[in-house]
């Protein structure tokens, strides 16, 4: 016998459904690696790939915005 779970499968989907926009958003984002590099050159006073960095990371948010 399979183990089951009883409870309100409707408001587990709408759970999922509402965070749905994170999974979307994960392999999208740029690379922690390219955030490091960022700051690094931000330390040395080029702000130039941090700024682009988070115009990245913000078109993804932009494509996919959280549910309301």
């Amino acid at each position: 016998m399979p183990n089951t779970i009883n409870g309100d499968n409707g408001a587990v989907q709408a759970y999922i459904d509402a965070h749905a926009y994170i999974a979307k958003r994960q392999p999208e984002y740029p690379p922690l690696t390219d955030l490091a590099d960022a700051l690094y050159h931000q330390s040395k006073g080029d702000e130039t790939k941090l700024t682009a960095y988070l115009a990245k990371c913000e078109a993804v948010k932009t494509k996919y915005p959280k549910s309301s």
